[in-house]
């Protein structure tokens, strides 16, 4: 009856242990379900499963000292593993809780512009080119995306689509800068001067309201800080273009607070590209509305 004891706890603090660490490893092999994972993902990964192996091992020489002949190894064993089963549920618990309500592990990040034109979800940018073509050098080239659930009820969509692309010449731009104006989401195109480069414009779509208002799509960039957790609120879908440099910005980047100012993308620490690429820094009283810059106008 004393080895059936000890078979029957072998078998719960096991199998109490392993289901521990399969709802601690899937918090992290969530992170391969976005396209383009980037190496930290794959580290944590590999260092969280080292982990749990090494611990297993540990398991499985308690169950094993539980059958030796000396007494006071068997005891502290036996000890041990109980106290396991109760640990590892809880534990158990916390993991699942973490994974359903927390932000998933890792982002989609990828500068390599081989992937351009494939997303995580089902939102292309209706203003960027279908592809990459001969016409085009490409500049530089971002794709960041994080699925964060911080607030349950809301779960938000976060983004930054960045391509940056030069032409030979004007007449070349002018019939690419035409097709992206056209596929601006809305019922028609307003352009203002870029607020951080006079040599850009912008271009945004504007839809009409019930009392024959245009109503812009509103760029904004707004910097917060909640007590040392910086972060900057922007909404930034435009074309932004450039005769004097025969060159056009593709941008659709939506980050909320949710978003920490940081390098470190995979664990929600970043910064938008099209501020990176015109030298704004984080400022608490900076930022613009591109409703600040075009007032609304009738018809």
């Amino acid at each position: 009856m004393k080895k059936i004891g000890k078979i029957i706890l072998a078998i719960l603090s096991l199998c109490s242990f392993l289901w521990l660490a399969f709802c601690i490893a899937m918090y992290y092999i969530n992170g391969l379900v976005h396209l383009y994972y980037t190496k930290n993902v794959v580290i944590g990964i590999c260092v969280c499963c080292a982990i749990l192996l090494f611990l297993l091992a540990v398991v499985i020489a308690f169950i094993a000292m539980m059958f030796k002949p000396k007494e006071t190894i068997r005891v502290i064993a036996t000890i041990l593993l109980v106290l396991l089963i109760p640990v590892s549920l809880v534990g158990s618990f916390v993991s699942l809780a973490i994974t359903m309500y927390a932000d998933p592990y890792g982002c989609s990040y990828t500068e390599d512009i081989a992937n351009y034109g494939k997303y995580d979800w089902d939102h292309k940018p209706l203003h960027f080119p279908e592809s990459i073509t001969q016409d085009m050098t490409v500049v530089d080239f971002r794709y960041y995306y994080k699925y964060t659930c911080k607030h349950p009820n809301n779960p938000y969509h976060q983004r930054d689509y960045y391509l940056e692309v030069k032409f030979d010449d004007r007449e070349t731009m002018d019939k690419y800068l035409t097709e992206a104006k056209k596929a601006i989401y809305g019922e028609g195109v307003v352009e203002y001067q870029n607020p951080y480069d006079s040599k850009y414009t912008d271009a945004i779509g504007w839809h009409k309201s019930s009392d024959d208002q245009k109503v812009y799509y509103d760029n904004y960039v707004s910097f917060g800080d909640d007590e040392g957790y910086r972060y900057v609120d922007i909404w930034y879908s435009a074309v932004i273009y450039s005769y004097q440099e025969l060159t056009i910005i593709y941008n659709d980047t939506s980050i909320g607070s949710d978003i920490m100012v940081g390098n470190n993308p995979h664990k929600g620490q970043y910064y938008p590209k099209i501020l990176e690429r015109f030298g704004v820094e984080w400022n608490k009283d900076g930022g613009f509305k591109s409703s600040d810059i075009v007032e609304y106008t009738k018809g």
